[in-house]
């Protein structure tokens, strides 16, 4: 019905923000890292992005709200955030598991950021190099 595609629509511009977070998210963590170029996701990851070459060869037969629920649990070990495992299993739906992900993310991002911002400041040093 009406209900069940408003919520659809909404759980998938939610996945939408969610991979952009999770791509931001690389890329600050690799440019703080200093790495020449971006490592893949992990393929357990990688598989659920819509359109993806791994998740269309895959599981192209899977239904959008399947794969944005096993999203919604994936973004904990990305992370790698017990506290935040333990809020999304407390999460009552997909977009509920969503919006607290994409809160996590969105701070994290920040902060990194942040770091990426002061360090380039001060010449590329770590807040942890010694002087």
């Amino acid at each position: 019905g009406e209900e069940g595609d408003a919520e659809l629509h909404d759980v998938l511009e939610l996945e939408t923000r969610m991979w952009v977070a999770i791509r931001a998210h690389a890329a600050l963590l690799h440019k703080l890292q200093g790495l020449p170029r971006s490592e893949p996701l992990p393929a357990g990851l990688a598989r659920l992005e819509p359109g993806g070459a791994y998740q269309a060869s895959l599981h192209a037969e899977w239904p959008a709200l399947r794969r944005c629920h096993r999203l919604s649990f994936a973004i904990a070990p990305l992370l790698a955030d017990v506290s935040l495992d333990e809020a999304l299993m407390r999460a009552e739906s997909v977009e509920g598991r969503l919006r607290i992900g994409l809160g996590v993310i969105a701070t994290r991002n920040a902060r990194l950021a942040a770091e990426l911002s002061v360090r380039s400041a001060i010449g590329g040093k770590s807040f942890d190099d010694d002087d």
